[in-house]
């Protein structure tokens, strides 16, 4: 168990969400993809993930980032043909 990997990854997804979070909703998709995508970054180039769980990362940052904290806006139908 590393326990200081898992630290670091949870403070980093815990300030991209308050950050995702926190931006303008027009901005959100693509603040929380960029965020995603410097999650990949550290998990690849910056720790060394546990082995046996170098999937843990990406696809929980995928999950809780991209996935549940968006929120879908419906838009109004356009009547014109």
């Amino acid at each position: 168990m590393d326990w200081g990997y898992f630290f670091i990854v949870y403070c980093y997804l815990l300030l991209a969400a308050l950050i995702i979070l926190l931006s303008p909703l027009y901005l959100r998709r693509p603040v929380a993809l960029i965020l995603f995508s410097f999650g990949i970054l550290i998990n690849i180039y910056l720790l060394s993930p546990t082995p046996g769980l170098e999937w843990f990362v990406p696809f929980f940052c995928v999950k809780l980032l991209v996935s549940h904290i968006l929120r879908e806006e419906h838009y109004p139908p356009n009547n014109e043909i």
